[in-house]
């Protein structure tokens, strides 16, 4: 039986390790996440832990994403914005493990990893993966240079939610892209499969109507 208590050192992660490098880039501290209002975004990091954590191994992983106002309002047709920002409100998310090593990763706490490693190994990719990415996408005009300028298009590989992919394509003046991606769009949506997705369908004719693009 371990002599350890997980929950303190995973306590011990986020009050020596993770606030101290967030705080010295200005990161406001909410709860269990972090957030920094630059330019016309909302930069957060969120920490989510697993379900099925118990007293003998804790797992757990990292989100960063970026917000835009506009973006959510016209994407979800909603007129306020959340009082408070969740990973699945950003317009642009990932976890650190695909930044760093391009999977699905969770960290661990338990008998076979020693604390202090842990620590190092969450301050380097911190420092090497996710402060880079807070700095390099500061606004929607940055986000959109990257995918310009980078072979992979980068940024719009972490942008899953079609209707968040359009409005940001739109909003970041890459129009002929955006009405290229919600004409092909409704056209797949028009194929049953098995049945048509009427909210999906009536969704992309509301932002067809909003940048008045003809479907």
């Amino acid at each position: 039986m371990t002599t350890r208590d997980f929950q303190l050192e995973y306590l011990e992660i986020l009050n020596d390790t993770i606030s101290p490098i967030l705080k010295e880039l200005s990161f406001k501290k909410r709860g269990i996440n972090f957030y920094r209002k630059i330019n016309d975004i909302i930069q957060l990091f969120s920490i989510q832990k697993s379900q099925w954590n118990d007293k003998e191994n804790i797992s757990f992983t990292f989100h960063v994403g970026f917000f835009n106002e506009t973006i959510y309002k016209v994407a979800w047709d909603k007129k306020m914005v959340p009082k408070t920002i969740k990973e699945y409100d950003c317009f642009l998310s990932t976890k650190i493990g695909q930044l760093s090593q391009r999977k699905d990763y969770w960290y661990e706490l338990n008998e076979n990893c020693p604390l202090d490693q842990l620590k190092q190994e969450l301050k380097n990719e911190l420092l090497l993966y996710v402060e880079p990415i807070f700095e390099l996408y500061n606004s929607l005009e940055a986000i959109a240079e990257q995918c310009s300028v980078e072979a992979t298009n980068e940024p719009l590989k972490y942008i899953g939610k079609p209707y968040d992919r359009i409005v940001f394509l739109m909003e970041s003046n890459r129009t002929h892209a955006g009405i290229e991606l919600i004409k092909e769009s409704y056209k797949n949506a028009l194929i049953p499969k098995p049945d048509l997705n009427q909210h999906y369908l009536n969704q992309l004719k509301r932002l067809a109507m909003y940048y008045s693009i003809e479907l």
